[in-house]
């Protein structure tokens, strides 16, 4: 067989020429930039370069009567703790371990294979008395412990102390199921420190408006259709709200002897100002 002679030509390549700046030329000197470095990061330094600074102690202020205080170790609620407007038994389940069990206030697990009962309960004293429960009072709610709780008024608190394992057990057999320590203050705390720019006043009750009978007394002629009238106070309304400029209207029945009668008007306006004014008028 003839051979078939094939000729390879290649092309020659022709590169871009770049030309590198001198300064990147340089090499680079590792020690002299690490040392660079360091006296920038002074943190970097070796540990025996640097001069340390004395200890400092951190210590957080308390704002409750801390000699008080049963155990290091326990769980503490201050009235800071305690949300405006909020109940006591929200602020309790809010330490861990406390929970609520078949609608009973527990510490940690049942002790026994049945359910949860009140005497499964923690131990409440209030200033190292034991607060007398009763049964659950508020809607839907069994646990003596968190209605006792519940009906607390969290600015009357100094602070709430929760005792567990250990320290619990020093109070005895009962004290097995956990500790609630209840600390009252001394002094109520201030009404307006959560707000010092809103005008506060402080009333003395809230009351319901109270039913009074009205006595129809137009047939004064009439001896038998007069009533016996022995009442003391004609005519009462607790709950008007008026808006400005608002005028607001009362009828109510005199007794049927003439006599002196007293009025006494009451309130309070939008920017908490008192409004007292008390006058005299005659029925004939």
């Amino acid at each position: 067989a003839g051979k078939k002679q094939v000729k390879f030509i290649v092309n020659p390549l022709k590169w871009p020429k770049f030309k590198t700046p001198a300064v990147f030329k340089q090499q680079l000197i590792p020690e002299a930039s690490l040392k660079k470095f360091r006296s920038i990061y002074a943190d970097t330094e070796p540990i025996n370069a640097v001069k340390k600074l004395p200890t400092v102690q951190v210590r957080g202020k308390t704002n409750y009567d801390e000699s008080k205080r049963v155990s290091k170790n326990s769980a503490i609620i201050t009235s800071d703790g305690i949300p405006e407007g909020g109940n006591v038994g929200n602020a309790v389940l809010g330490i861990s371990g406390l929970h609520v069990s078949q609608g009973y206030l527990l510490i940690g697990g049942l002790s026994s294979m049945r359910g949860p009962a009140a005497i499964d309960e923690p131990l409440i004293l209030v200033n190292g008395a034991q607060a007398a429960l009763g049964a659950g009072s508020g809607i839907g709610e069994t646990s003596p412990a968190l209605s006792f709780l519940n009906s607390l008024n969290g600015r009357e608190i100094d602070f709430i102390e929760v005792l567990k394992g250990t320290d619990a057990s020093n109070y005895g057999v009962r004290g097995g199921n956990g500790v609630i320590l209840i600390n009252m203050a001394v002094n109520r705390k201030d009404l307006s420190r959560a707000l010092p720019a809103i005008p506060v006043f402080i009333a003395r009750g809230i009351s319901d408006s109270p039913t009074f009978p009205e006595v129809n007394t137009f047939a004064k002629n009439s001896a038998s259709l007069t009533p016996v009238d022995k009442r003391s106070t004609i005519f009462w309304e607790g709950g008007i709200l008026l808006k400005p400029s608002e005028t607001k209207t009362f009828n109510f029945y005199t007794s049927s002897i003439p006599a002196n009668y007293k009025a006494t008007i009451s309130g309070v306006t939008s920017r908490g100002d008192v409004i007292y004014k008390s006058f005299t008028f005659k029925s004939r």
